[in-house]
């Protein structure tokens, strides 16, 4: 008799939770897919992918090929620079994590640009991305959309001053390599319209990248703590506003579950790539040459 009750709970306690999550999904339906773009920083991420299936791999559909060279004349984008807390105190936090600084050495010649989409070193000072530069600036040009991790130490107005002496006030278009790309700043409130303005004016054929390190496609604590955002994107206006500009590439520096992931809804690829320090990790850079996407694996520390 206890057996059979127990039986008669668990049949109970299924059958509700699988109407629980086929009602949710049919509620959500219109906007569930946004909760795959909160996944880098959201703790239940791998739950939520798997109720609602939502596939993050990047394949053939986004066009990234992978290459074992880098290629004469490259535009790199790289995300989360300082890999990780175990990997930045290794350099007492003072540059980029030594696994990307040995692959830019390594490779400069082969270099056009960087562009570094944010989170670039753990504990910001100005002294440090001084030296950032002047490292490099002979070899490659340096762009930076930035992170938290930019204004932790201070004022966002002061690492904005300092921008303004190496590159554009963003957002900005930037073209290299047969690719259209607007560096943003997610650390501000979204401006969508100063973005599409950008590219009124350009013959665009899938070749629209945009730089960025946040997604703030939902709320995000982390970032609400650094800067004075209110708002999210809308995903609807977003998708709407570009919907006559054909495919748009969405690039983020910030953390993931896996350091490369996609996810494309609409005429939107949401593409996420970043540096990592866990061992288990395979950590990515993405490379653009002569109109192709590509991403290119680095060497572990």
């Amino acid at each position: 008799m206890k057996n059979k009750k127990i039986r008669i709970f668990i049949f109970i306690f299924l059958s509700s939770f699988i109407v629980f999550k086929f009602d949710l999904i049919k509620k959500l339906k219109p906007r569930y897919d946004v909760i795959a773009w909160s996944l880098g920083n959201n703790q239940y991420g791998y739950l939520i992918n798997k109720i609602f299936n939502i596939k993050n791999e990047c394949n053939d559909n986004f066009n990234l090929t992978k290459i074992n060279y880098i290629p004469d004349g490259s535009t790199l984008i790289i995300g989360h620079a300082y890999g990780g807390e175990s990997s930045s105190a290794r350099n007492n936090d003072s540059t980029i994590t030594k696994s990307v600084e040995d692959f830019l050495l390594d490779n400069y010649s082969n270099i056009k640009t960087v562009i570094f989409t944010g989170d670039v070193i753990r504990k910001s000072a100005i002294y440090k991305y001084e030296n950032l530069y002047n490292q490099f600036n002979n070899k490659f040009e340096i762009f930076i959309t930035p992170g938290n991790h930019e204004i932790e130490n201070f004022d966002m107005k002061t690492f904005d001053n300092f921008l303004l002496t190496k590159q554009p006030q963003m957002p900005f278009k930037l073209k290299r390599q047969g690719f259209i790309m607007i560096l943003d700043d997610s650390n501000k409130k979204p401006q969508i319209n100063k973005l599409i303005a950008l590219v009124d004016n350009e013959n665009l054929n899938d070749n629209l990248l945009i730089l960025r390190h946040h997604y703030n496609l939902a709320r995000n604590k982390k970032l609400e703590k650094y800067t004075n955002i209110i708002e999210l994107i809308n995903k609807v206006s977003l998708e709407e506003s570009f919907r006559e500009k054909g495919l748009v590439n969405i690039i983020y520096g910030d953390t993931t579950p896996r350091r490369l992931m996609c996810y494309k809804h609409k005429n939107i690829n949401h593409i996420w790539s970043n540096i990592s320090d866990i061992k288990k990790d395979k950590n990515y850079v993405l490379v653009l040459n002569k109109n192709k996407k590509f991403f290119y694996e680095l060497v572990k520390e």
